[in-house]
């Protein structure tokens, strides 16, 4: 397995759980959304 895979699929997990995270802040506060998104 290559290192620059396996570095892209980690970067992938880390921006999908990343995502996750986001999403559930904003549920709890909007205004950290905000920040995130920009």
């Amino acid at each position: 397995m290559k290192a620059s895979s396996w570095v892209r699929c980690c970067r992938a997990e880390r921006a999908r759980t990343a995502r996750e995270l986001s999403l559930q802040v904003a549920k709890e506060r909007p205004l950290v959304n905000g920040n995130i998104t920009r």
